[in-house]
């Protein structure tokens, strides 16, 4: 079928009132008054004087003089000579002794330079014979056995300290104290602050041991007891006896004489 054709109305076209123009009034200009310029007065400028600069005059450097060096001169090294030990020429007796004088066998004595002089050369006279000493691996000491027929001699000893001791004792004695004394050049010796001559013997006592059974010792030296030392009570009671045998008889025998008298 054919379309029907509507028709479209046409649009009233309103007039848009022309907008009434308003003039904007000029603004008045106010001048601005130009301020008044005032002149600051320039400052016066007082000058400062000038200080007067006085020269410090320069201190007067005074030459030290060097002190002269007097060069000390080194003294010359002398060598200090070795000491030469004195000679090995003088001798002195030694006596092992119990306590009634008696010398003593088989004690073995040890004589000791103090000074550190060698004893190797040192020998020994025990009656008539010649013992040569054991000596010590530092050449120091020399050892010997005593004899109870003589005293021995040491010869070849120099001057100076000594030590004499006791290093083997019999077995019915005690060990005695060692002993130091000084030789002098001249064979005389100091010991225990007391000067001894030439040829004088340097004693060393041994006590008897107290201990020691002497019944059961088969050699003829029998030790006496030392000095001091006490007695057994068989001795003790043996002497009582023998000093009330003794009285008895001698009052026995002044009896009898009076009797015969009458």
């Amino acid at each position: 079928p054919t379309p029907t054709v509507t028709d479209t109305p046409t649009p009233t076209v309103t007039d848009t009132p022309t907008p009434t123009v308003t003039d904007t009034p000029t603004p008045t200009v106010t001048d601005t008054p130009t301020p008044t310029v005032t002149d600051t007065p320039t400052p016066t400028v007082t000058d400062t004087p000038t200080p007067t600069v006085t020269d410090t005059p320069t201190p007067t450097v005074t030459d030290t003089p060097t002190p002269t060096v007097t060069d000390t001169p080194t003294p010359p090294i002398t060598d200090t000579p070795t000491p030469t030990p004195p000679p090995a020429d003088l001798k002195i007796k030694i006596s092992k002794q119990d306590v009634a004088g008696k010398e003593i066998a088989k004690a073995e004595l040890t004589l000791t330079s103090l000074d550190g002089y060698d004893m190797s050369g040192v020998t020994l006279i025990q009656g008539n014979k010649t013992i040569y000493p054991k000596v010590s691996a530092d050449k120091m000491s020399i050892s010997y056995e005593t004899v109870d027929t003589s005293q021995s001699e040491v010869i070849g000893l120099r001057a100076g300290r000594y030590r004499l001791t006791e290093t083997v004792t019999p077995k019915q004695y005690l060990t005695a104290d060692a002993i130091e004394f000084e030789l002098k050049d001249d064979g005389s010796f100091e010991c225990r602050g007391k000067i001894y001559i030439a040829g004088s013997p340097i004693v060393m006592v041994d006590k008897a041991d107290p201990t020691y059974k002497a019944e059961n010792d088969s050699s003829e030296h029998k030790p006496l007891p030392a000095t001091g030392e006490e007695l057994g009570i068989t001795t003790i009671i043996g002497v009582i006896i023998i000093g009330f045998a003794v009285a008895l008889l001698t009052g026995f025998g002044v009896y009898r004489f009076k009797r015969r008298r009458i």
